[in-house]
C-alpha cells in the first residue's frame, strides 16, 4: 500500500464517482480502476459496490478512509516541508497562464486568487509570469522553459502532463437579451445554425471542442470573430453582431446588464481549469499552491452576496 493508492482511493470515496474522480486526478478511468483493484486485493475485500447504478463505499471503505486521514495529512505536511526546502534553493519559478485563464473567475474571485500567493504564503522566490495560448504553454512545459501553467482545457494528455483541477463548469452561449435564443433554458449545437458567433481562436480547447462537436453533427458554425480576448467578444454580443461563448453566466453581472447566458445542453460541452505541469516534474505543494486550494471560496461568495444586498 502506498500514498498514491490512498490518494486515489480518497478521491473516489469523496466523489463516489469514478469518472469525476479520474477527471479531478487527471488520470484515465481504466488507470484509476486498476489502482482500486490492486488496493482491494491488499485489503482483502471490496471497497465500493454499485447499488442502483450508484457507487457506494462499503464498511471497509469507511474504515480505511477514517484510518488514513492522519497518514494523508502527515504525508502532505512532509511533502510541504520537502517542497519548502527545495524552494529555498530556487530563485525563480516560471508560471504561465492561458489568455482566457482569468475568464473562469468573477472580478472579486480573480482579485482574491491573484493576491492569495502574496498574502497567504511565505514563498520567497521570484515568480516570472507569462501569458500564451494553450498549445504554446503546453509546449513550454514539455521543453522545460516553463514550470507550471494555469490552463483552461477540455481534455489533457495524461501521459505527458499532470494537473490539479481548481474548478470546472459548463460552457454558456452569451448574447443580448433580445436574441432569438435568449429565452431558452438551454441550447444545443444544432441551435447554432445560422447564428453569428464570436468565439475563441482555434488551438483554444473550447474552440476546438465546439468546432469538433459541430462537425460531428453536420453543423457549419458562422464564426465572425476568432479572438481569445473576452472583452472584444462581449462587445460583439452587446452590439448584437454575434453571440459568444463564456465560462460563466453573465446574467447578474452589472457591467453587462443587456446580456444573458444560456448553458449548452450537451454534457460534453464543459471546461476545466487547473494547474498543469509536465508529468513527473510537478511539485505537489506548488501545484496546490498555484491552484489556490486553501482559498475560502464560499467566504468570497458570501462577501459578494452581502455587497449586492447593501447596494440594492
Amino acid at each position: 500500500m502506498d500514498i498514491l493508492q490512498i490518494s486515489y482511493f480518497s478521491k473516489v470515496y469523496e466523489t463516489t464517482n469514478y469518472a469525476h474522480a479520474a477527471e479531478s486526478l487527471c488520470v484515465s478511468r481504466q488507470g484509476l480502476r486498476k489502482v482500486m483493484r490492486n488496493l482491494e486485493r491488499e485489503v482483502g475485500q471490496p471497497l465500493f459496490v454499485n447499488v442502483a447504478n450508484r457507487l457506494q463505499p462499503t464498511e471497509a471503505a469507511h474504515r480505511l478512509y477514517k484510518a488514513s486521514r492522519t497518514f494523508v495529512e502527515g504525508f502532505r505536511e512532509l511533502e510541504d516541508a520537502v517542497a519548502a526546502m527545495k524552494l529555498s534553493q530556487k530563485t525563480e519559478v516560471r508560471l504561465g497562464g492561458t489568455y482566457d485563464s482569468d475568464d473562469v473567475f468573477t472580478t472579486a474571485e480573480w482579485r482574491a486568487f491573484r493576491s492569495y500567493p502574496t498574502e497567504e504564503h511565505d514563498i520567497n522566490v521570484k515568480l516570472r509570469y507569462v501569458r500564451g495560448s494553450r498549445p504554446t504553454l503546453l509546449a513550454a512545459l514539455l521543453d522545460g522553459s516553463l514550470d507550471y501553467a494555469h490552463v483552461v482545457f477540455t481534455e489533457l494528455d495524461e501521459t505527458r502532463f499532470e494537473c490539479r483541477i481548481a474548478r470546472e463548469g459548463r460552457i454558456f452561449l452569451t448574447m443580448r437579451s433580445d436574441h432569438p435564443l435568449a429565452a431558452r433554458a438551454a441550447v444545443t449545437i444544432e441551435d447554432l445554425r445560422g447564428v453569428p458567433l464570436s468565439m475563441h481562436c482555434e488551438g483554444n480547447g473550447v474552440a476546438d471542442l465546439m468546432l469538433r462537436e459541430a462537425q460531428a453533427r453536420g453543423v457549419a458554425l458562422d464564426v465572425v470573430r476568432s479572438d481569445n480576448e473576452l472583452p472584444l467578444r462581449l462587445a460583439d454580443a452587446e452590439d448584437g453582431r454575434a453571440a459568444t461563448l463564456t465560462y460563466l453566466p453573465l446574467d447578474d453581472d452589472p457591467r453587462h446588464p443587456n446580456l444573458v447566458s444560456v448553458p449548452f445542453e450537451e454534457p460534453a460541452l464543459a471546461w476545466k481549469y487547473g494547474v498543469v505541469a509536465r508529468r513527473g516534474a510537478g511539485d505537489s505543494y506548488m501545484m496546490r499552491y498555484f491552484a489556490g486550494e486553501e482559498i475560502d471560496w464560499p467566504a468570497i461568495v458570501r462577501e459578494i452576496d452581502e455587497r449586492k444586498e447593501k447596494t440594492g
